[in-house]
């Protein structure tokens, strides 16, 4: 999603930075006459002194990893591992301080990144594709035995072998495919569907065509009594008794349990409930909550006559249902939701951000033209501080940057692609096309 609509002539080539020029100038100027030279030193100077205004705000950046052309890929952190591609017949894992620590040859076919202490792992035989689990020090400790696995939640695994089953950290069986919800119908028959994971402790199931929860030892702790129900996040799910149908676009378990109702209006009745299964609150007619979202710091969007706001986990109005597309309000993240208004330029310039906190009050508004270009996209969410945002800087092309919660360009414009921070870490691509790993600043 772009923040801001620029002209279709807009340049989208990345000229070559001048640095090497400027080097060269100032050897030139050794050889220059001495009264010269101190002019050339007090202009300097002054360019300098103007240059540290106007940067005043972004910090020096210290890399984890200096960028190169060591790896061709990496991935954000989790669990304090990044994912390395080493090179055409290896990958690997580097920690927080850029270290490799786990290398892997290319037996395996793909190496998926770790959750709950294992990573996933594909190897491609003649007889289909296999997956397994390794542990941190890169043993195989459940076998390639599964034709699907998805990452271990809550130190489970949800993986097909003959049949969907849930596994532990030990590759037991834990929960067979009668407590799994894996086929959905609608008005053209039945199909298979790749069942929903275990999130903060429970599983989303299914009896009789009702929906409720099981624990991690399959007893069912919500009793299935729903039309609908939305995984828990946040200690808060979303649960309905009839909802209208509305097809769906995306591809996920929820999506396709959405779209198995059959045509015509219903009378919907939208609830949270928390984990006990007690009703905290019940959305009022002609409001419903956001079905496309989880709560986020204990936040949802819903909407009100097709005008959007936010609620907390017990229902409380955070941000009145005032936005339509128009502004849009992008769901929290970090604390803050970002509400993009458009301003009246065809080009945006005139356009801002504003950011508003989880009590509902506006801390900033951030002006997308900046002092460094105007600004043409973002990632979308805070994270840990920061937004990566996409800057025209001018007679340079689109550099990414990030930038705080009140505007400041903390790291200024300068990299060809930025990816969020996690565990205070950031990939970023340089203009020359290497990659590396910076330190959060803040």
């Amino acid at each position: 999603m772009k923040l801001i609509i620029m002209n279709k002539n807009s340049p989208e080539s990345l000229p070559a930075a001048g640095r090497g020029e400027d080097i060269l100038a100032v050897k030139k100027e050794k050889y220059m006459h001495p009264k010269k030279s101190r002019t050339k030193i007090i202009i300097g100077l002054l360019g300098l002194l103007i240059l540290s205004a106007f940067s005043a705000d972004a910090q020096n950046i210290q890399y984890a990893l200096k960028p190169s052309f060591q790896y061709s890929f990496i991935s954000n952190y989790s669990e304090s591992l990044s994912r390395v591609e080493i090179s055409a017949d290896s990958t690997g894992f580097i920690d927080r301080s850029g270290q490799l620590v786990l290398k892997l040859n290319r037996y395996y076919n793909d190496v998926y990144d770790f959750h709950n202490g294992m990573a996933r792992v594909k190897k491609v035989t003649k007889e289909g594709t296999l997956y397994g689990y390794i542990n941190k020090k890169g043993k195989l400790v459940i076998p390639l035995e599964f034709s699907e696995a998805k990452d271990f939640s809550d130190h489970r695994a949800i993986v097909y072998k003959d049949y969907w089953q849930v596994i532990n950290r030990k590759g037991e069986t834990v929960l067979g495919d009668s407590l799994l919800i894996t086929e959905i119908h609608n008005d053209q028959g039945g199909y298979d569907i790749e069942p929903p994971s275990f999130h903060e402790g429970l599983l989303l199931t299914r009896r009789n065509g009702k929906y409720g929860y099981v624990d991690a030892t399959g007893q069912i702790v919500i009793p299935c009594q729903y039309d609908l129900a939305m995984d828990f996040s946040d200690g808060a799910a979303l649960v309905a008794n009839e909802i209208p149908y509305k097809k769906q676009t995306g591809g996920s378990v929820i999506d396709s349990i959405y779209n198995a109702f059959p045509d015509g209006s219903k009378e919907k009745q939208c609830m949270i409930i928390n984990k006990k299964g007690e009703v905290v609150y019940t959305f009022q007619k002609n409001t419903y909550p956001n079905l496309q979202e989880n709560f986020s710091n204990g936040i949802i969007g819903f909407y009100d006559y097709r005008k959007k706001g936010f609620v907390n986990t017990q229902g409380e109005v955070i941000v009145a249902a005032k936005y339509g597309n128009n502004p849009y309000p992008l769901p929290y993240s970090d604390g803050v939701s970002i509400i993009q208004i458009r301003g009246e330029k065809s080009d945006n310039s005139d356009g801002y951000m504003k950011l508003v906190d989880t009590v509902g009050k506006t801390i900033s508004e951030i002006p997308f033209q900046t002092k460094f270009g105007l600004m043409y996209d973002s990632n979308l969410a805070y994270h840990e501080g920061l937004l990566a945002v996409k800057i025209l800087v001018k007679d340079q092309g689109y550099l990414w940057g990030y930038m705080d919660k009140q505007g400041h360009f903390v790291i200024e414009p300068q990299f060809n692609k930025t990816l969020n921070f996690y565990e205070g870490r950031a990939v970023v691509v340089t203009q020359e096309g290497s990659v590396g790993i910076i330190k959060n600043p803040l």
